[in-house]
C-alpha cells in the first residue's frame, strides 16, 4: 500500500470500522464519521483535563446519535512518542476484536483517521496499517482542517516515515524481539538505507550475527559480529539502546563463538572426532547453541526442525561419553572391544529390540554407530552407574526405549524420513527429555534463550 493509495478512494467503497484519533478540536473527526457511518470505531484521545468537557460531549452526542455503532474510546498514555509499543500492540489488538466481532469482515474495511499533527500516532498507525492491509487517511490540521471535512478534507499522507526509517524500523524490532532475526535484519537494513541512522546498522549486523548462530554457521556469525565489534560508533549506538556494557556482551558472545566455529565450524570436516567431542567446552557450546536454535523454532511454530536439533543434542550427548573412552562411533571397530563387553553390548541390544539370542552376534563389527546403538553401547559397556534412577537392567532397558521413542518422532517427521508432522506438545517433551538427559550425563544445564547468559539477544532498554 502507497502513500497515494492509502487514501484514495476509501470512502467509496464499505467503511465498517474506523480507529481515530480525537484532536482538541473534535468536529472535523466528527463529521467525517458521520459521513462514513461506520459498524465499529475506536476513539483514542489524550488523557487532558483541558479538553475532558469537549470531548465528553462530543463522545455522548456521538453514542447517542450512532446507537448501532460499537464504539471503544481508548487514552493514550501521557507521551506517546515513549509508547510506540504499547500503541501498536493496541492497534493490532483492536483490528482483531474488530475482525472478531464482525465474522465475515475484512481488514481493508477498516481505516485508520489522524490529524497530521500527531506524528508519534501518525507512524504507529501507519505501520499497522502497512502491515495489516487496513486503509490510513489522516485530516489536516484542525486549524486548517475546520474549513475542509469530510472527503475534501483528506490529503495524501506525505512522506513522514523516510527521515526516520518508518515503518521497518519498528518491524525490525518487532521481529527482533519475536526472535526472527533473518527478517529483522532485512528491515533493519532498509531502515537504515532510508534515515542513515547509525543506530539500525549496529541493530542489522545483531541480527544477521543471531540468524547465522540459529543455523549453526557459527564462522559467517563470528564474521558479523568481529564486523560490529569493531565499528566504535555501532557498539555505542548499542550501549545507549541497552543502557549496559555492550562490548562485556559481545567479548563473551565471540569467546562463544569462537569455541563453536574452531570445532564446528566450515573447515573442519577433517577434524579428529575424539579430540572435539571429549572437549568439554567444545561440546558444551555445541549442544547450548542446538538447544537455543530449536527453543526458538519451536517458538515460532517450526516443530518439525527443532526435533532435528534435538535429536542431534541427544546424539552428541552419546558421541561425547563415548569419545571420552576413546571410541569413534564414526568409525566404530568393534574389535576395540573385549570379548565380555562384545557379549555385554550385544545382549543389551538384543533386549532392548526385544530380539531373540539367534539374532545376537559376537563378531567385531564396523561402520558408524547410529544414536540408538551408541546409547546402547555406552549404557552396556560404559556406564557406572552415574545418573539417578538409572542403575538397574531394567531401569536402563526403559530409559533406552524412552529415547527411541523421540528417534522414532524424529525419524517419522516430514523432514527426515516420514510423513508426519511434530505437534507442540511432541515438540514440548523432547525439549524436556533432551533438557534433562544433557544434564544428567554431563552437567550442562540447558537454557532457554532468554535465561543463556551468553546466547541471550542483547535486550533494549525498552524492553526491559
Amino acid at each position: 500500500m502507497d502513500d497515494a493509495s492509502a487514501n484514495r478512494g476509501f470512502l467509496e467503497t464499505s467503511v465498517r470500522a474506523v480507529v481515530a484519533y480525537l484532536p482538541a478540536d473534535p468536529k472535523p473527526v466528527e463529521k467525517w464519521i458521520g459521513d462514513a457511518r461506520p459498524e465499529f470505531v475506536c476513539f483514542l484521545y489524550e488523557d487532558d483535563p483541558s479538553y475532558l468537557r469537549v470531548r465528553n460531549e462530543f463522545l455522548a452526542r456521538f453514542m447517542s446519535e450512532h446507537l448501532d455503532t460499537f464504539v471503544d474510546p481508548v487514552p493514550l498514555p501521557k507521551n506517546p512518542t515513549d509508547s510506540f509499543e504499547w500503541l501498536y500492540s493496541k492497534m493490532n489488538w483492536e483490528v482483531d476484536y474488530f475482525l472478531e466481532k464482525y465474522p465475515g469482515s475484512k481488514v481493508s474495511d477498516m481505516v485508520f483517521c489522524v490529524s497530521s499533527d500527531q506524528v508519534p500516532i501518525v507512524v504507529v498507525l501507519y505501520t499497522v496499517a502497512l502491515q495489516r492491509g487496513t486503509r490510513f487517511a489522516y485530516l489536516d490540521v484542525p486549524a486548517r482542517a475546520s474549513s475542509k471535512t469530510g472527503v475534501e478534507g483528506l490529503v495524501h499522507l506525505p512522506n513522514l516515515f523516510h527521515v526516520s526509517g518508518e515503518p521497518y524500523r519498528s518491524s525490525a524490532l518487532r521481529k527482533y524481539r519475536e526472535g526472527r532475526f533473518a527478517d529483522a535484519a532485512d528491515d533493519f537494513r532498509t531502515a537504515y538505507e532510508r534515515a542513515g541512522d547509525k543506530q539500525m546498522e549496529a541493530l542489522r549486523l545483531l541480527s544477521e550475527c543471531y540468524a547465522f548462530l540459529d543455523r549453526l554457521a557459527y564462522g559467517e556469525a563470528l564474521k558479523k559480529l568481529e564486523e560490529l565489534a569493531a565499528d566504535e560508533n555501532c557498539c555505542q549506538k548499542l550501549g545507549e539502546l541497552t543502557g549496559s556494557n555492550v562490548k562485556n556482551e559481545l567479548l563473551k558472545l565471540r569467546s562463544f563463538l569462537e569455541v563453536a566455529s574452531r570445532n564446528f565450524g566450515y573447515g573442519t570436516a577433517g577434524k579428529e572426532f575424539i579430540k572435539v567431542f571429549s572437549d568439554p567446552k567444545a561440546v558444551e557450546v555445541f549442544v547450548r547453541s542446538l538447544y537455543v536454535s530449536s527453543s526458538r523454532k519451536v517458538d515460532h511454530g517450526e516443530y518439525e526442525a527443532a526435533s532435528l536439533l534435538l535429536y542431534r543434542i541427544i546424539e552428541a550427548v552419546a558421541q561425547a561419553k563415548l569419545a571420552s573412552k576413546g571410541i569413534d562411533v564414526s568409525q566404530f571397530n568393534a574389535a576395540q572391544l573385549s570379548d565380555d563387553k562384545r557379549r555385554d553390548f550385544a545382549h543389551f541390544k538384543a533386549k532392548v529390540y526385544q530380539a531373540g539370542n539367534e539374532e545376537l552376534t559376537l563378531e567385531p563389527q564396523t561402520g558408524r554407530l547410529g544414536l540408538a546403538d551408541a546409547w546402547i553401547l555406552y549404557l552396556s559397556v560404559f556406564y557406572g552407574n552415574e545418573v539417578e534412577g538409572i542403575t538397574t537392567l531394567d531401569d536402563k532397558v526403559r530409559y533406552m526405549q524412552r529415547i527411541r521413542s523421540f528417534i522414532e518422532l524424529r525419524n517419522s517427521c516430514y523432514l527426515e524420513h516420514g510423513t508426519r508432522g511434530v505437534s507442540k506438545e511432541d515438540a514440548e517433551r523432547f525439549q524436556q527429555f533432551t533438557a534433562a538427559l544433557t544434564k544428567s550425563f554431563l552437567g550442562i544445564k540447558l537454557l532457554p534463550p532468554e535465561e543463556d547468559d551468553v546466547l541471550r539477544p542483547l535486550r533494549f532498554a525498552e524492553q526491559q
